[in-house]
């Protein structure tokens, strides 16, 4: 039942904690300690990896461009130039978005006289890919030392809504992982 819901408020922590229970064989073990001044959470779940397909790696400018698109939902190329750090140029800007329309990221329309651009995969599968990328990179494939130093982040907040939706996706997370280990069982006799 909570799979794929995050009210706006719960924010990162909550949709990371969503990737987990999409996850196969997922394998997680909880500590969820001093839930109220400090506000720690440890999970280890390193052996999770969700399966994804190689997608083309993007340029940092690539990503950029990729980032203002799932921010305004769709955009032309004049307005994707205007929002850009250090712009290039307009035809280095209808390039990178023709090769994002190539690597399958980008979709166009025809609106009056130019083209708005729109992201073809949803903003929570692109955001999956991502943080399993940054967690696979800068984390070593942990869960718990990602979330440790999200956590660590004097700047990062955890509300008490999002404590308890976390502990719901856990808990379910568990309910899943019991019941694909019953049926595994079953099937070897």
């Amino acid at each position: 039942p909570l799979a794929g819901t995050c009210s706006s408020q719960a924010g990162s922590l909550c949709h990371l904690a969503l990737w987990l229970l999409n996850c196969q064989k997922i394998i997680i073990f909880c500590l969820i300690a001093s839930v109220g001044s400090d506000k720690k959470l440890a999970i280890d779940a390193s052996l999770c990896k969700m399966p994804m397909k190689p997608e083309p790696k993007l340029s940092r400018r690539e990503r950029e461009i990729m980032e203002l698109v799932y921010a305004a939902e769709e955009l032309s190329a004049e307005e994707i130039r205007e929002q850009l750090i250090d712009p290039p140029a307009n035809a280095a800007v209808r390039n990178h978005l023709r090769i994002l329309e190539e690597k399958g990221h980008l979709a166009r329309r025809k609106s009056g006289r130019k083209y708005l651009y729109r992201a073809k995969a949803s903003r929570l599968k692109t955001g999956r890919s991502a943080i399993g990328r940054v967690i696979d990179v800068y984390f070593g494939a942990s869960l718990q030392k990602a979330v440790a130093a999200h956590m660590a982040n004097p700047k990062a907040t955890v509300s008490e809504e999002e404590l308890e939706a976390l502990e719901d996706l856990i808990r379910e997370a568990r309910q899943n992982q019991a019941t694909e280990s019953k049926s595994k069982k079953r099937r070897k006799r």
